[in-house]
């Protein structure tokens, strides 16, 4: 082996590293484990404990919500009386508490989120393994039987009777050898990455008077650009002429259109900045993410720039903090025993096995955070000119199961769905509806002794109506 010495488990030849085989230990047992805990995972929890099932959720970072908190997209895409389920027992709870505002969107404070989906989670008996990362998946004659996990601890395993599958990329099903796809079918292109950041001592005052001075600068959608003084709650989509003149002279990427500023609140002078996009990177490739998340920053230090110098109202702000992780809004689609697709949510199709509902603020047809790179340009309509309506639409309990494991449900936003049904069920609302199905499903599972394809279909619909689900649309 030359200069190389046998260190450990590994031995070094050459540019090959052999592992030598080793026993793992059993790190826990449990009836239904769920990988994830971003809001499909936390739902899929709450909802499988509370319907009597063994639960452990496991997650990568500290805390739960994933995108909705560490990504730092605190605000649901849909007004509060479309939610149901879980999904409306802790938004209520957060407007309650004065941590949200339910106006045409739901914005809320990303702590309290944390917090309350915790104690949710808590108290309906979840168990909790944070800071643990799945490295495999453990399968047999096409049953999943559980995990392989990393963590301070080292490796180890962890056994289930079901696993949900709520990491949002898949991961857990694709390591079990499930069929995908990735991003977009006829090129495999992927909506972009961002990093969102938060601004602080804005002047929103100030700010606002500019906005209403330059009307043709902004979003005509009033769910895009939101002007709520009596909630002090501001959404303004557009910025279009401060984007032109930072083009023109060489201040900001070519591919950012548009400036978002999120959740912007006077009582704070903090807005979030939902801008960066970051266009041809894999989700699921490290070295992708790598160039998203340095990408991503040059384009938020660009951004805070031009709104500095160029827009009232933020000549003394500053950059508060950025989010913990990557905005990554599409990876794979799970090949399902059935594929959700655009066709169905435009003909409004009826599934007997609807197991979850969403409604959206947009019409079928055109794109949604396009691969293509035009996202805000004057080629998208949807961002500068229309005023769409919500749209209503189910997700079959089959869009859940995929199709080569047994014994595993995905949930979220790597469920069975094609690139253009993507755009409609990746949102948080959704995400925790088909959480709270996939939960249920485990529980009921565990409950009859049988795979979750066996399910009765007709009890998870009932269980799930008689838990302040609505599967009506």
């Amino acid at each position: 082996m030359g200069e190389y010495a046998t260190v450990s488990r590994y031995e070094i030849e050459g540019d090959t590293i052999i592992e030598r085989q080793r026993t793992l230990a059993v790190n826990a047992t449990t009836a239904v484990l769920v990988v994830g805990g971003g809001v499909a995972g936390f739902a899929a929890a709450v909802a499988s404990a509370r319907n009597g099932a063994a639960t452990l959720l496991m997650e990568r970072f500290g805390f739960l919500g994933g995108i909705a908190t560490g990504g730092g997209m605190n605000m649901a895409y849909g007004p509060f009386d479309t939610t149901s389920g879980i999904a409306r027992e802790i938004y209520a709870k957060l407007i309650e508490a004065g941590s949200a505002v339910d106006d045409v969107v739901v914005p809320f404070d990303s702590e309290a989120f944390k917090h309350q989906a915790l104690q949710m989670a808590r108290q309906a008996g979840v168990h909790f393994l944070f800071h643990t990362h799945v490295v495999d998946a453990l399968v047999r004659r096409g049953e999943i039987k559980g995990v392989v996990v990393e963590n301070k601890s080292g490796r180890s395993a962890v056994l289930s009777q079901v696993v949900i599958d709520t990491t949002g990329d898949g991961d857990v099903a694709a390591k079990a050898g499930a069929a995908f796809t990735t991003g977009r079918e006829k090129d495999g292109k992927m909506r972009p990455i961002s990093v969102l950041f938060r601004i602080g001592n804005i002047d929103v005052p100030r700010l606002l008077q500019y906005v209403k001075d330059h009307p043709s600068e902004f979003s005509r959608d009033p769910a895009k650009n939101i002007i709520s003084p009596e909630k002090d709650f501001y959404r303004l989509v557009g910025f279009f002429d401060i984007v032109e003149k930072a083009h023109t002279a060489g201040e900001l990427d070519r591919q950012l259109h548009y400036v978002r500023v999120e959740n912007l609140r006077a009582c704070n002078a903090i807005g979030i900045i939902n801008t960066s996009r970051v266009y041809d990177a894999d989700g699921t490739d490290a070295q992708a993410l790598t160039r998203a998340e340095i990408a991503g920053r040059e384009q938020n230090a660009q951004i805070f720039a031009v709104l500095k110098k160029y827009c009232p109202g933020f000549e003394a702000s500053y950059i508060l903090d950025s989010a913990a992780m990557l905005g990554v809004r599409e990876t794979r689609h799970l090949f399902g025993d059935h594929v959700l697709t655009e066709a169905d949510i435009a003909t409004k199709r009826k599934f007997p096995s609807a197991i979850a509902r969403n409604a959206v603020r947009m019409a079928p047809g055109g794109e949604a955070h396009s691969p293509d790179g035009t996202e805000g340009s004057n080629a998208d309509p949807r961002q500068r000119l229309l005023q769409e309506d919500l749209t209503w639409h189910g997700v079959p309990y089959e869009a859940l199961l995929p199709r080569d494991i047994d014994n595993l449900l995905a949930a979220g936003r790597c469920l069975s769905v094609d690139h253009d049904a993507d755009k409609w069920t990746r949102v948080q609302i959704c995400c925790m509806a088909t959480g709270q199905a996939a939960g249920t499903a485990a529980a009921l599972s565990i409950k009859h002794r049988v795979k979750p394809r066996a399910v009765p279909v007709n009890e998870l619909r009932s269980t799930l109506t008689g838990q302040g689900v609505a599967l009506d649309y």
